[in-house]
């Protein structure tokens, strides 16, 4: 019995003993999570409460056929709870709510309210398990309350990398904006090695874009400024270039060197607004293709749209570099408007389009589906450049989702994050596991601020403000960037103790890192 509470529903706290009474009886263990926007000082004070009412109430003789049964279990009551799958079956909307996980099935009807203990045995008794989720996708997720901050364990590539690394913004071009905070910009990409960050509309003392190097050993965040403009993108997958939303490629390196001086190579591929890109898999230095991918627009072929839902188009580019380095596109499909063969299931109309680092893929959110469901569905590129197919179904609502890399020939992992409805900070959905996974330092408060990002060896990078807190409890907030290993989250060393089989890795070792770090070197040029 997973058991959810909330200090601002003061008889949450105080049902707790009956619920996990009525569990024991059943054969059921209790487990009791804490609502995860409230503070575990607040919540322990208001259990201290109900206990000292529950003592009082026991005293009563009506209560003596409970009186030595009903008590609040000797286990940490304050856990808080970041579960999807409550999330989905509303389980934020009321507190006490009680769910029961029977044989790796969860039950998504809910015992909700005060109820005594001879009611939740009879719920308990009466109703099915015919309906939720398989296991493993509904494996909750309890977020404990232990981190590891530095690398502490070894995987089978030796080392592991850290868990999480903290790159808080310092320097003279640190500016608060209006508000007197310090900006993590609009919209981030992340490059293959998580070395550099391409970001948009970055705020007071930057350029509007601007590029942002990650020094992990030295702990510092570098800008670069640029002449790009509003929603400019990389070319996902190796990062080769940076993309203006006028289609002016350009190399990394001379941005790197020259930044707002440097000079587009060439002038290709989808244009305008949010569009995306990635180099297709089997190019060499001198010869690759680039598919971008447009926003959702309006259309000169009758598809109606907005500039937040509407049609979809892709380019293919061939790139040819000479022996100098200078590169031009040679030839394109041009722009092919994508899924009418999808009519009669999904339709052609999406929102949130974002395209996969190998450009095989493309994961959107469909505007009329036959079926209804909401969620965000990953769709594969037809060879014909026109075409899509259905492959995979995320089933949750996020603001977009952004692929990873695959990898032994396993379909990408995505990561997303969300701030609404109590499910607040970074996910990590295993495309092969099918199972969402929350990436998060319980050792402090960190609050998720910028699109996040996956590098070609599995670590998440993400803007964030969090907590730097002295050994007298002082702190202050930073700003600034945070390179996780998500293999390392509470909730992935949980899934491990209790799913052996899955073979979840148990981190990112560092000379896989370093590999990738090296290999990234070459492709830039530096």
């Amino acid at each position: 019995m997973v058991y959810l509470w909330s200090p601002r529903f003061v008889y949450s706290a105080g049902a707790l003993p009956y619920f996990a009474l009525a569990a024991k009886r059943q054969g059921y263990e209790f487990i009791p999570l804490l609502d995860p926007r409230e503070s575990v000082q607040f919540a322990e004070h208001r259990m201290s409460l109900a206990k000292r009412d529950l003592e009082q109430t026991l005293k009563d003789r009506s209560m003596a056929s409970v009186r030595s049964e009903a008590v609040f279990p000797k286990m940490d009551l304050t856990r808080k709870m970041l579960s999807l799958e409550v999330f989905r079956a509303n389980g934020f909307n009321h507190f006490p709510v009680a769910y029961l996980v029977e044989n790796g099935r969860f039950n998504p009807r809910p015992m909700i309210g005060v109820l005594t203990t001879a009611d939740i045995e009879r719920a308990m008794k009466e109703w099915p398990f015919g309906f939720g989720p398989p296991a493993p996708a509904a494996q909750l997720t309890a977020v404990g309350l232990q981190s590891r901050d530095v690398a502490s364990l070894s995987g089978a590539g030796g080392a592991c990398t850290a868990a999480f690394t903290y790159l808080p913004f310092k320097g003279s071009w640190v500016q608060p904006d209006e508000g007197g905070r310090i900006s993590l910009g609009i919209y981030t990409r992340v490059s293959p090695d998580g070395r550099y960050l391409l970001r948009s509309h970055s705020g007071s003392g930057l350029t509007d874009v601007t590029v942002m190097e990650l020094d992990r050993q030295k702990k510092m965040v570098r800008p670069y400024l640029t002449s790009l403009s509003g929603e400019a993108f990389a070319v996902q997958g190796t990062w080769r270039y940076i993309v203006d939303t006028d289609g002016s490629h350009y190399h990394l390196r001379d941005i790197l060197r020259d930044q707002k001086r440097a000079k587009a190579q060439f002038r290709a591929g989808v244009r305008g607004f949010y569009a995306t890109a990635a180099e297709l898999p089997g190019g060499t230095k001198s010869a690759h293709r680039i598919r971008s991918l447009s926003w959702p627009s309006p259309s000169d072929t009758g598809l109606m749209g907005t500039q937040e839902s509407g049609a979809l188009f892709n380019e293919v580019v061939d790139v040819a570099v000479d022996a100098t380095g200078n590169a031009d596109d040679k030839e394109s499909t041009g722009n092919r408007y994508l899924c009418r063969n999808l009519g009669a299931t999904d339709g052609w109309m999406f929102s949130l389009p974002m395209v996969s680092a190998d450009g095989a893929e493309f994961a959107a959110r469909p505007q009329n589906p036959k079926d209804r469901l909401g969620g965000i569905r990953i769709y594969e590129f037809g060879a014909n450049h026109e075409d899509c197919t259905l492959v995979d179904r995320v089933d949750f609502m996020s603001s977009k989702v952004v692929f990873g890399y695959p990898k032994n020939g396993m379909k990408p992992p995505v990561v997303f994050y969300e701030g609404s409805g109590g499910i607040v900070g970074l996910h990590y959905y295993d495309r092969v596991l099918k199972r969402v996974f929350a990436v998060r330092d319980t050792s402090r408060r960190s609050v998720v601020d910028g699109y996040p990002g996956f590098t070609r060896d599995g670590r998440l990078v993400y803007g964030a403000r969090w907590d730097n807190c002295d050994s007298g409890g002082r702190c202050v907030e930073e700003t600034g960037y945070v390179i996780a290993d998500p293999y390392q989250s509470e909730d992935a060393r949980n899934f491990r103790r209790v799913h052996p089989e899955a073979n979840l890795p148990e981190c990112i070792a560092e000379s896989e890192v370093l590999k990738v770090e090296s290999e990234q070197r070459e492709i830039y040029g530096l």
